[in-house]
């Protein structure tokens, strides 16, 4: 069963489902094949806690290049297909977001919500990914690192 989750975001009442398995599978590997080269660039935007993303500071002198960087890549048809896969299963303020003029009624002048929003669609759809198991211990052993210490090996790699 696909789980909901519900958040005020911005003072706009935001509910998430679910993606089916077999999307979010194959999202992932979209996303990561499009935002791969700039994600570490983009983590280094938040001030904090990297698995409660919407709940940090953002420092806009990294995070707004780090978007531009992500972004530079796509052209106009790839990056409203991602918008589109995004805000399928969200409702703002109890509007289907998959509706062309709802999406631009909410948005408008407020783009700043959207990437808000769209941290909790990863988030509801990737908790894991976010956590611990995911970009938290890897943001984690990348804090601890100098430029003089070597990337850690993991128990796998030791010989």
């Amino acid at each position: 069963m696909y789980e909901s989750k519900e958040k005020e975001i911005d003072g706009y009442k935001v509910t998430v489902t679910q993606w089916p398995a077999r999307k979010a599978l194959t999202t992932k590997l979209r996303l990561f094949r499009i935002l791969g080269p700039g994600l570490s660039e983009l983590l280094g935007g938040f001030k904090g806690n990297a698995t409660d993303v919407l709940n940090t500071d953002i420092n806009m002198e990294k995070f707004s290049p780090a978007i531009e960087k992500l972004l530079s890549g796509l052209d106009e048809t790839m990056f409203l297909s991602i918008v589109c896969i995004m805000m399928s299963n969200v409702r703002v303020n109890d509007m289907e977001m998959k509706d062309e003029n709802a999406f631009n009624v909410q948005f408008a002048g407020k783009l700043e919500v959207f990437y808000k929003i769209v941290w909790f669609v990863l988030e509801v759809n990737y908790g894991s990914f976010f956590g611990e198991s995911g970009i938290g211990k890897l943001k984690g052993i990348v804090e601890k690192m100098t430029p003089s210490q070597p990337m850690p090996l993991q128990d796998s790699q030791k010989i």
